[in-house]
Parts: structure tokens; C-alpha cells; sequence
């Protein structure tokens, strides 16, 4: 009898994500209604963030509406869906642990939510030289890996982490020196 409803189950996991492959939103819907429950729970064991696991909650709709049409019969929904939950929300951590990294003492100290919106924040990026700010901008709003943005670049990885690196120098130089002021 279990062993039905897990028979069923996968079988309506796997027509909605056909139906979604086809564009239907009404499918995603039913999927979302269905599944996002399953997603939040997992999502939360992860992270406490509210903001945070609304995040990756999205970001696993995304994936699945956009990868909907290569999937083949998954055999096991529950596995696929924690799976690609985790590493949403490993790519959410990696991003937020790096913007924090970057940011974190013009958050602190002047007590900015929207940093990106201003001239310091403006006034940081021309701190770089054209490398270092492209290759920061890859890797924190773009969330590219240092081996990503090297074949994107044609460069070495090397040189792209030494690059990202040296640049993380600069900026931590120069929002201390304009935390004094």
C-alpha cells in the first residue's frame, strides 16, 4: 500500500514536470502548491534567515521551471528536490558569505542597507583597476566560480583568484580608510 502511494506520487511528480516542460503555468502552480512545502522545510533546516530560505525557495522554482524540459523520468522526486535545494542554497551561502566579506564594514559601521546604491559604493569600485572590478562583479553578482570566470576570461585560475583577492585588499583599504572620515 506505501509503496502505491509513492508509486503515485512519483507519477504525478513526473507529469507535472512534463506539463511544465510545455510551458504551463497552471502545472507549476500545482507543482508549487504540491511541493513548495517540502522545499521550505528543507530549506529552513539550513538556514534560520526568513529572507534567506524565501530566497532559495525561489531560486529552486526557478531551477525547476527552467530545467523542467531536459529532465528525464526522476525516480525519486523527494531526492531530486532536496538535492537541488541544498545547492540553491549552497550558491545563496557562497553569495552572501562574499557580499558579507566585501561589505560588511560599510554595513557595520555606517549602518547601510542599500550599499550598492551609493557613491561609496561607486567610489569602492573605482578603487579597482577594469580586472579586479569585472572579476568581483562576476563573482558576486553573477555568483561565478574563480574557475568560471578564468575560462570566461581566458585566463589562468591563478591569476583570476589573485586578481579577486588583491581587490578584496583594496576594498577592505578603502571603506577603513573612509570609516574614519
Amino acid at each position: 500500500m506505501v509503496h502505491m502511494k509513492k508509486d503515485k506520487a512519483v507519477k504525478q511528480f513526473n507529469a507535472l514536470i512534463k506539463r511544465i516542460a510545455n510551458g504551463e503555468k497552471k502545472a507549476f502552480e500545482e507543482f508549487y502548491n504540491l511541493f513548495s512545502g517540502f522545499i521550505y522545510s528543507t530549506a529552513t533546516r539550513m538556514t534560520r534567515s526568513q529572507a534567506l530560505i524565501e530566497d532559495i525557495v525561489d531560486d529552486v522554482s526557478v531551477k525547476v521551471w527552467n530545467s523542467a524540459a531536459k529532465q528525464k523520468y526522476i525516480e525519486n522526486p523527494f531526492g531530486w528536490l532536496y538535492t537541488v535545494t541544498v545547492n540553491c542554497a549552497k550558491d545563496r551561502f557562497k553569495a552572501n558569505r562574499v557580499y558579507t566579506e566585501i561589505f560588511e564594514v560599510a554595513v557595520i559601521d555606517k549602518g547601510l542597507t542599500e550599499f550598492e546604491n551609493t557613491a561609496a559604493f561607486h567610489s569602492m569600485l573605482a578603487c579597482l583597476d577594469g580586472d579586479e572590478e569585472r572579476i568581483v562583479k562576476l563573482h558576486l553578482e553573477e555568483s561565478y566560480t574563480f574557475k568560471e570566470i578564468a575560462q570566461a576570461e581566458r585566463k589562468s585560475l591563478s591569476t583570476v583568484s589573485s586578481a579577486y583577492y588583491r581587490a578584496i585588499n583594496k576594498v577592505r583599504l578603502f571603506l577603513e580608510e573612509n570609516s574614519k572620515n
